[in-house]
């Protein structure tokens, strides 16, 4: 893969693509991969190596909508975004968190934060010789140091709920990469990244530097920790938070070439403060997205805020969710469905919300066989004219193929009672269960529904 230290920084550095053949189990086209490096390399050239170069501490929101950025706000309690915004990590509760946790009892080694030099019985180069005790950067490196303690291992060496509860490991930030060389300790940036997670297919106890890992393709997502020495404020970014972002969905971007959704998540901290900070870049608009939460600020014992210290650990091994709104993934009802294939061919379009129905019950029992591996495809015993089944206001799209002629026969200009009765008492019931917004698509004549 070409370097794209051009657009990165001017140190002579690029991102970490040696290993990105391996991770890519779905490789898409040359013509694909070819239009995929070609805009990452634009967006690094617009976005990453401005940043990269940057003495200023905070970027302002005038600065984002430039960069085509848009800030949205995230609760860190409960991981609830704005109203239509995609949602790309659902937080582990903290009551999960401290059922997991009252198993490998990790506070019996470590009941507050670390202090001077202690050491945590992690093995990562990440001298703190160079910060001093009550520094900003200094303060969130102990804060990660415990959040470590408390997740991957307790300084013994004995796993934590990371490895036990999940599959997110740890990922190495190459030696001499970009990343890596902007938030070293000596480096004259006052932020550092201390690791970085991502999902994997299965367990694996130790992780590969070279990117032979098994990375789940399906799951773009990436976390990572970041020791900010510019002071959390609440309606700006931090010159570091965005630096982060932005080479974090651009590597993704590159790992993952068949999705359109890149997101990353950061744990960001200064001092003992700390809020979520995220970001989805859309590859095929060119746009990123970057919820963040309100800042929570935790005391020099963890214990008087002990909630907010399970929620904290709930988001750094959250679930990596689809990212789909309710308008990327609508209900579709299949109105006597029959043995369509209609539904199939939808699923494979990506379509994984599909509620097929009919009245006959070999052919609910001969199409749930037939088509038991597709995910989202479900069908049910149901009468068009009493879906008792079908929730009110659910659907998003309801398709009927012909079950509405087989109701109609006689003169169209006077057709039986039967046929009054079940023309309109039928699309009547599916309006019942159509979103209002939304369309219902019968094949038939205005005429009969008027009935």
């Amino acid at each position: 893969m070409p370097s794209l230290a051009s657009h990165a920084t001017s140190q002579n550095s690029d991102l970490e693509t040696e290993e990105t053949s391996k991770i890519n189990l779905c490789q898409p086209c040359p013509e694909e991969t070819r239009k995929r490096k070609a805009f990452v390399s634009q967006f690094l050239k617009a976005n990453f190596a401005p940043l990269a170069k940057s003495n200023r501490s905070y970027i302002d929101t005038g600065a984002l909508e430039h960069m085509a950025m848009k800030c949205l706000h995230a609760d860190f309690n409960t991981g609830r975004l704005s109203n239509g915004v995609a949602k790309f990590i659902d937080p582990i509760p903290p009551s999960k968190i401290g059922e997991w946790l009252a198993v490998t009892k990790p506070w019996l080694g470590r009941d507050g934060f670390f202090h001077d030099q202690e050491d945590d019985g992690d093995d990562e180069d990440n001298p703190l010789e160079n910060l001093g005790p009550a520094s900003p950067q200094w303060e969130a490196a102990s804060l990660y140091r415990l959040m470590n303690f408390y997740l991957v291992h307790d300084g013994q060496w004995n796993p934590g709920i990371l490895q036990t509860q999940t599959l997110w490991r740890k990922y190495p930030i190459p030696r001499g990469r970009t990343l890596c060389q902007l938030s070293h300790t000596r480096s004259p940036r006052n932020w550092r990244v201390w690791s970085i997670f991502r999902r994997f297919q299965y367990y694996e106890d130790i992780i590969s530097e070279m990117g032979e890992s098994p990375l789940d393709p399906e799951k773009p997502h990436v976390m990572a920790f970041l020791a900010d020495g510019a002071l959390i404020r609440e309606d700006v970014l931090s010159t570091g938070e965005l630096t982060c972002i932005t080479y974090l969905v651009a590597d993704g971007a590159l790992k993952y070439k068949h999705h359109r959704f890149i997101p990353a998540t950061l744990i960001s901290a200064s001092l003992r403060t700390v809020r979520i900070v995220q970001g989805v870049l859309d590859c095929q608009k060119g746009t990123l997205e970057i919820p963040k939460s309100q800042p929570v600020t935790f005391s020099d014992s963890r214990i008087a805020n002990w909630v907010k210290w399970l929620t904290l650990l709930g988001w750094m091994i959250g679930n990596p969710a689809d990212g789909l709104k309710s308008s990327d993934n609508p209900l579709i009802l299949h109105l006597g469905s029959g043995d369509s294939v209609i539904p199939v061919e939808l699923a494979s379009q990506g379509y994984k919300r599909q509620l097929c129905i009919d009245f006959s019950p070999t052919v609910v029992d001969l199409m749930t066989e037939r088509h038991a591996e597709v995910k989202g495809l479900e069908w049910k015993l149901m009468n068009v004219r009493d879906m008792a089944g079908v929730a009110d206001k659910s659907v998003d799209f309801a398709f009927d193929k012909g079950t509405l002629d087989a109701m109609i026969h006689g003169s169209p200009w006077n057709p039986p009672e039967t046929v009054k009765e079940n023309s309109s008492g039928y699309p009547t019931e599916a309006c019942f269960a159509m979103n209002a917004t939304e369309s219902f698509f019968p094949d038939q004549s205005p005429r009969f529904i008027e009935y």
